[in-house]
């Protein structure tokens, strides 16, 4: 039998914000520290956590590949950030998208594996994280920068991809769809 994982879906970023978001955790990990959300890679967590055997992984990458072949394309605006999230103890990007949490009622619906341990959790707030469980002297830091380095109006595209968790910050990339889109 094999052994069990940890899988996850997420929608990362590609482009203009996927570039600044990069400039943003450097920065902050070397002028101002280290954070829990560096152990992640820039992401909209669509799912949560869930377990299956490692076997099952083919038939994941099977379901996502069907569901992002007949997901109506995106457009500009069916991914969009609505603000940086500034609180005292995380901050971030909030998101709207009805368009992503269909496709993860897609692959909740559509998946059929049979040795799951548990359900696959829909997403209901969706956000990319910048930082949070950081001391709260940082907290000022880390907003300074976030406002110099985010502007809610960049341009981004998106992909999909089933990450498997294998230890604490390490992960496989399993699969990776890109969003289809058109300019209307």
């Amino acid at each position: 039998m094999s052994a069990l994982c940890e899988l996850i879906l997420y929608a990362c970023p590609l482009g203009e914000l996927a570039g600044a978001l990069s400039v943003y955790f450097e920065r902050s990990s070397t002028e101002i520290g280290r954070n829990l959300a560096h152990d992640f890679m820039p992401h909209i967590s669509l799912t949560g956590f869930f377990h299956d055997r490692e076997t099952s992984i083919p038939t994941y990458i099977s379901d996502l590949d069907q569901i992002c072949k007949t997901a109506p394309l995106t457009k500009p605006n069916d991914i969009l950030i609505q603000e940086l999230i500034i609180r005292t103890d995380f901050h971030g990007l909030q998101i709207s998208s009805p368009f992503l949490q269909l496709i993860a009622r897609r692959l909740q619906v559509a998946s059929s594996s049979t040795s799951r341990r548990d359900a696959i959790r829909l997403k209901g707030w969706l956000h990319l994280s910048l930082a949070y469980g950081f001391p709260p002297e940082q907290h000022q830091r880390l907003e300074e920068l976030a406002r110099l380095c985010i502007d809610v109006s960049m341009k981004a595209q998106w992909v999909l991809r089933l990450y498997e968790r294998q230890a604490t910050c390490i992960w496989q990339m399993h699969g990776n769809w890109e969003l289809r889109t058109t300019n209307c």
